[in-house]
């Protein structure tokens, strides 16, 4: 885990959350399929955290670039379309819906999620 990612962490945890850090989202051919990339690696989310209390599945990616200005908010209103293509994730509806399935279904078979939660930060 990179020191950005440790200090997310660190700071979901003392918020309550249990973490995992690079997680591994077990996609099947079919939804490699259904997002248009059949040859795809397991996606790896950097952060999975989930709290008891409220019930709450939170899905953190974390971006630190060095002498980096930040993330700018034209990666994300459509104004650059190369930029954008960072956060994947985060932008394209079909592969964030399937990917995030797939994880609360991973995440319930291994016991570590209710079945019903709180997903909005998913």
């Amino acid at each position: 885990m990179d020191a950005f990612e440790s200090v997310v962490a660190t700071i979901l945890e003392h918020n309550g959350y249990w973490v995992r850090s690079r997680f591994k989202v077990n996609l099947t051919k079919e939804e490699k399929v259904a997002i248009g990339l059949p040859s795809l690696p397991r996606p790896e989310l950097d952060l999975v955290a989930f709290r008891g209390k409220g019930n709450v599945l939170r899905v953190v990616e974390c971006m630190s670039y060095l002498d980096s200005k930040g993330v700018s908010i034209t990666a994300f209103n459509g104004t650059d379309i190369v930029s954008a293509k960072r956060y994947k994730l985060l932008l394209q509806d079909d592969r964030r819906g399937i990917v995030q399935r797939r994880l609360v279904q991973q995440l319930r078979a291994a016991g570590l999620v209710e079945e019903r939660f709180n997903h909005n930060g998913v």
